[in-house]
């Protein structure tokens, strides 16, 4: 038996010797790691050992069976070996993305909406027209957003009220200078004066500083309104003129002229109201010392001489009104609304004249009374009428307003010549009406 094992071994080292020598004839070549064959055709796809996997997939040469052992020759050959290709990385795989599916409504009817379809956002939907379809609002062009005539129009008959105002301020100006003029100032007279008769003095002189203050302040105002009427008379006057058709009524210059214009009214305004309110506090003292001298019968002299002095004063005034002084014989321009005096303008000019000729040597206690109620009432008033038309001349703050709403974008200043046309002839005639009082 050891014989046989003998036999054997000798038998499998003889084999191993000459499977080792056939091996060594040819170049060993090292296996590919994986590799992408060409495609197969279709006589190669009927090999065995070929299935399903192997056609869509690239064989490897450690999973794929051979066929044949090729020949030394075979393999010293290149013509059937694959073409080496470097070594990539697999690349990890992807969710599926997300499609948007702009299909018509046919398509949509034929193929049921996979839920990987996502709703398009707005602004990638398609825009339809339809008269139901909310445009969005184009904003309007300044030109077509523009002023009209009833917009910078100026109502002429508006510069009465300023007449009758600078007639009401002028009367109490001379009533309190007239008055005041008529005291004794010597030194030897103001020793005999008595409290009372100090007091009225004081006020008289006081009245007269603030009826001087607030007719400057109200001409001041006037001259105001007569630069904006010029200034609008010759920016109308241009647009209409324009070839173009039309202009802005605030270039250049003209707007921030306006806001000047505006704020010199609003300063002297507020002067105005000052001085019209300590008019009327001053007043209302001064008449109440007065009606004192009614309780005692001490105080009777006292309230003679006090008539001796509206007496003086009353006259003094009359001959104004009469020779038609400087104050009371301003006019309207003939052609307007025809002569009129500051007297007939003035409701306070027309109560101080009707007193002036009320007034006598003789003592009256019922002109007195009409003189203090002129004193307690109507000057109050009508300085309290004066100040609220000087200051709310309505012509100049609707031009204010304006300039402010085209300044914060709000209008346009743009107006057209036959708009200019129309409001030009309204400035021009204001204008005319308040350049005929003169100081």
């Amino acid at each position: 038996m050891l014989n046989e094992i003998t036999d054997a071994f000798a038998d499998l080292v003889d084999y191993v010797d000459r499977s080792v020598s056939s091996i060594m004839k040819g170049p060993i070549h090292p296996p590919t790691p994986r590799y992408v064959p060409p495609p197969y055709s279709e006589s190669q796809r009927q090999q065995p050992g070929m299935t399903n996997r192997h056609t869509k997939h690239a064989p490897s040469l450690w999973t794929t069976p051979l066929v044949s052992t090729p020949s030394p020759a075979t393999i010293r050959s290149d013509q059937h070996l694959p073409k080496r290709i470097p070594f990539q990385k697999k690349a990890k795989a992807q969710p599926p993305r997300k499609t948007l599916n702009f299909k018509s409504p046919a398509s949509k009817a034929k193929v049921a909406p996979t839920n990987t379809t996502v709703k398009p956002k707005a602004s990638q939907r398609p825009i339809v027209l339809s008269p139901s379809s909310s445009y969005p609002k184009v904003p309007t062009p300044a030109k077509h957003n523009g002023l009209i005539s009833s917009d910078v129009q100026c109502d002429a008959s508006r510069c009465d009220i300023l007449v009758f105002a600078i007639a009401d301020l002028e009367t109490c100006k001379e009533v309190f200078g007239g008055w005041s003029a008529q005291f004794n100032l010597v030194e030897s007279s103001v020793k005999k004066r008595n409290k009372l008769e100090q007091g009225i003095v004081l006020a008289v002189d006081k009245l007269k500083r603030d009826a001087t203050s607030a007719l400057h302040s109200s001409y001041s105002i006037l001259s105001s309104y007569r630069g904006l009427t010029r200034l609008m008379d010759k920016q109308l006057d241009a647009i209409s003129r324009s070839p173009s058709g039309g202009g802005d009524l605030f270039n250049g210059s003209a707007g921030a002229e306006v806001r000047r214009l505006s704020a010199s009214v609003k300063a002297h305004s507020t002067y105005l109201t000052e001085h019209v309110r300590k008019i009327q506090d001053c007043l209302r003292e001064l008449v109440h010392g007065i009606e004192k001298t009614k309780e005692k019968a001490a105080s009777k002299a006292m309230r003679r001489k006090i008539w001796h002095w509206f007496v003086r004063i009353f006259r003094a005034l009359s001959l104004l009104i009469s020779a038609g002084g400087t104050i009371f014989n301003l006019v309207y321009p003939v052609g307007l609304v025809g002569s009129i005096s500051f007297a007939a303008a003035s409701t306070l000019a027309a109560a101080v004249a009707k007193l002036c000729e009320m007034v006598e040597n003789k003592f009256s206690e019922t002109t007195f009374d009409s003189i203090l109620r002129l004193l307690r009432t109507q000057i109050p008033e009508s300085a309290k009428v004066a100040e609220l038309s000087l200051t709310s001349f309505q012509a100049c703050h609707r031009i204010l307003q304006l300039e402010l709403q085209v300044r914060s974008g709000k209008r346009s200043a743009w107006i057209g010549s036959s708009e200019a046309q129309r409001a030009h002839g309204s400035w021009k005639e204001a204008g005319h009406r308040l350049r005929a009082i003169e100081r």
